[in-house]
């Protein structure tokens, strides 16, 4: 992957396109209250202060991965992060070699956008997100199970890739083909190392929202790759919706859990598509 095509895409994330321009106008309505509007202002100020730390300490991952570890508890509290429903289903996820997590990709890394207009951050970009936001809530899933939290995510050009690779992320390739079998053996390699590992996934591939033009909680289509990894490696995917109560906080609403037991097109795709339905069902409910 080339630094030009890195770069491009990285800068396609934050536009004025008639997609960015509505996903922003719709995020900007869960802040409707002054508590949602002070949290993502400190939790923007908390994930700033990593950056300027992490992109100071270029080569020294496990400062930076000490560094970030002591942000996940810091970003739960500032967003009154809780387990509202399904806790018990994680009960069901001991002893499991690992887990496969997919989520509704919530845009709190727009909601938290990071200013860099005056080149504070060597970043081409005058606005960017910052990716441990994302964790807010969900690293309350591994801090349950006792087990290490990783990410699935687009990888990002230097020096950003360097945060990305200290700070548990298994990387995906922009574009290429191969993708998913790379990443099914990244994820092998990981929880062989870390079992229990718990691996974030988000099948939208993109903000909730935007690609269909609706509101944070309209789930675009799901892509399989998330339930190909998991029938291959036989590793359980547990379905978690996330919502931000502007009074009461990040709220995650775990389903329970599913067990691929094939590979074949038809069963993924049906896998795949039957827990969108289920986890919209529920941020629909959670609307009205």
């Amino acid at each position: 992957m080339t630094e030009k095509v890195n770069n491009a895409r990285l800068a396609r994330q934050l536009t004025n396109s008639p997609q960015d321009v509505h996903i922003r106008k719709e995020l900007g309505k869960i802040l409707s209250t002054e508590w949602s509007q002070q949290a993502m202002s400190s939790l923007r100020g908390e994930l700033s202060g990593f950056f300027l730390y992490a992109l100071d300490h270029q080569g020294e991952p496990d400062l930076v991965h000490s560094r970030y570890e002591g942000l996940l508890p810091k970003l739960a509290e500032i967003s009154k992060a809780s387990i509202s429903e399904g806790e018990d289903h994680l009960k069901e996820m001991s002893g499991e070699d690992g887990i496969i997590v997919v989520t509704n990709h919530l845009g709190l890394g727009i909601l938290t956008i990071i200013d860099n207009s005056q080149n504070q951050f060597p970043i081409p970009l005058k606005e960017f997100a910052g990716s441990p936001v994302r964790l807010a809530a969900l690293q309350l899933i591994s801090k349950e199970l006792k087990a290490p939290l990783y990410e699935a995510a687009v990888e990002l050009p230097e020096p950003l890739l360097s945060i990305q690779n200290a700070t548990n992320t298994v990387t995906v390739s922009v574009e290429g083909q191969g993708r998913t079998q790379k990443l099914t053996s990244d994820v092998e390699g990981l929880i062989d190392k870390q079992p229990g590992a718990v691996v974030i996934m988000y099948p939208e591939g993109g903000t909730s929202g935007k690609r269909n033009m609706g509101t944070p909680y309209d789930l675009d289509e799901f892509h399989s790759g998330a339930f190909v990894v998991a029938a291959r490696l036989k590793l359980p995917v547990l379905p978690v919706c996330q919502y931000l109560d502007p009074n009461e906080g990040l709220k995650l609403y775990i389903l329970p859990p599913l067990y691929p037991t094939t590979s074949d097109l038809e069963s993924i795709d049906r896998i795949t598509q039957d827990t969108k339905s289920l986890m919209q069902q529920k941020l629909d409910s959670l609307q009205h």
